[in-house]
């Protein structure tokens, strides 16, 4: 398939497709055109920002998109009442990956996730001793709606491109030739 099609195939499908179909087509298509940086970004969100993710390097940042607000729980279930000054702390980046996260963002309700790394640093600098982050799984379906809207914006853009390359010529470092 031409990757002028397969762009047209994402795009017609952005509104209705399962994110993560999304994703495996543009990773596709990103092979196909020996783009490495957006085939990385693809499998950062099929698989997650986490240091076992192969894609994943050090220093890679999870998405400001990603970060959702919450509250964190003790482990029986009571609320940890934050200072103002402090609220940064009820707010976590959702790092799983795509098919994770459409999971969690079936159904109603509140989720209760671990986080073990900022639970231990509230409990070393604070000295509270929480277990899990309560989020509104609406949460989990906007950082989603988010991603199906970078997926529909790097398609287009790479459509663009593919048109204007069919239409003008080679694409060199940005250039027309």
């Amino acid at each position: 398939m031409q990757a002028q099609d397969l762009c047209k195939q994402i795009l017609a499908e952005s509104a209705t497709a399962p994110i993560t179909t999304l994703l495996n087509n543009l990773r596709i298509l990103a092979i196909n055109q020996n783009d490495a940086e957006l085939d990385r970004w693809v499998q950062l969100e099929l698989h997650g920002y986490f240091v076992e993710n192969a894609a994943y390097k050090e220093g890679d940042v999870v998405p400001n998109w990603r970060i959702v607000g919450g509250q964190w729980r003790d482990h029986i279930g009571r609320p940890f009442i934050t200072e103002a000054h402090l609220d940064f702390i009820n707010h976590i980046p959702l790092k799983h990956g795509a098919a994770e996260l459409e999971h969690l963002a079936d159904g109603k309700g509140i989720l209760e996730l671990p986080d073990a790394d900022s639970a231990k640093f509230i409990s070393d600098k604070l000295g509270v001793r929480v277990h899990k982050f309560a989020i509104n799984r609406s949460a989990v379906a906007q950082v989603l709606q988010h991603l199906r809207g970078e997926i529909i914006s790097r398609t287009a853009r790479l459509a663009q491109e593919y048109e204007a390359i069919a239409e003008n010529g080679c694409l060199v470092q940005g250039i027309f030739i």
